[in-house]
């Protein structure tokens, strides 16, 4: 793996080559309007033109949950190291 290490489809983002999944990751997004959300376990990131898409664990419902964001709202975003 990379030293980056982080993976979007199976692809690296350093080096665009495939590679095994990552642990679990955190993930932080920033939404257009100033909004920072973060999420924890995350896993099975898509990364496409118009969605982001991924799988979570909610730290305070306790519950695995699926996640799908419209591209448009999104100013950025970050996955752990």
């Amino acid at each position: 793996m990379c030293e980056c290490g982080l993976l979007v489809d199976g692809k690296c983002l350093n080096c665009g080559k495939k590679h095994e999944k990552k642990e679990k990751q955190s993930l932080v997004i920033w939404l257009l309007k100033g909004e920072t959300l973060k999420f924890e376990c995350v896993e099975n990131l898509e990364n496409n033109d118009t969605e982001l898409k991924f799988d979570y664990f909610g730290v305070s419902t306790q519950v695995k949950r699926s996640a799908v964001f419209n591209q448009i709202n999104i100013a950025g975003f970050a996955l752990e190291q």
